[in-house]
């Protein structure tokens, strides 16, 4: 978060917790247990947070940033589709949308399908799969709405898909005060926008 904070002096910043789930999402939220507990819960809290927020970016906490966003912006051209999201091809052998960062605007029609999505598959009786809320949403809602968001290419965000090596990655990084480079000897050039560390539960809460 400090090096987000670095990198982006013109963002400013909402770290949340669960004070930001809206009521829409609470009995689906309560009924969310066993493995990916966090992870699946987290589904619904960032995109209330966006809601409560009227949009901007979401980050999972598990990306380590290594460009700023300006570079991002610069690159992909075409944010007027009001929709930001990322490839993430770790997920049953298939090109799979993540939600792990989502950029919207407030009137965003694919994030307000996505919204729906959500809102109806939590009123559903029936248990879910863990990634239900997640990329098990977003990938049929991307291939379906293609036009309505922008994709951002798995190797700017997900460079070491593997976590086996993306956490070593990150923590030898990290030991080397974000030197450039070591960010080059850890992820080659040109250098992706974030790196995906893969913590999923394995968080000290």
């Amino acid at each position: 978060m400090a090096r987000f904070r670095e990198l982006n002096p013109e963002f400013g910043f909402h770290l949340h917790g669960e004070e930001v789930l809206l009521h829409a999402f609470r009995y689906a939220y309560k009924r969310i247990e066993g493995p990916h507990l966090y992870a699946r819960r987290s589904d619904l809290l960032r995109v209330s947070a966006m809601l409560r927020y009227g949009g901007g970016w979401y980050f999972d906490c598990d990306f380590l940033p290594i460009r700023p966003m300006r570079e991002l912006y610069a690159a992909y051209t075409n944010f007027p589709r009001g929709c930001f999201v990322t490839h993430c091809d770790y997920l049953r052998g298939r090109p799979w949308i993540a939600n792990g960062i989502i950029g919207t605007a407030p009137d965003s029609p694919f994030f307000a399908l996505y919204v729906a999505g959500l809102v109806y598959r939590g009123d559903c009786e029936r248990d879910l799969r863990w990634d239900s809320y997640g990329p098990g949403l977003m990938t049929p809602l991307v291939e379906q709405y293609s036009s309505l968001v922008h994709i951002g290419e798995l190797d700017g965000f997900y460079r070491l898909t593997d976590r086996k090596d993306a956490m070593p990655a990150y923590r030898r990084i990290a030991a080397d005060n974000y030197s450039h480079a070591s960010m080059v000897r850890e992820l080659g050039e040109p250098l992706p926008y974030m790196l995906h560390q893969g913590m999923q539960d394995q968080v000290d809460l």
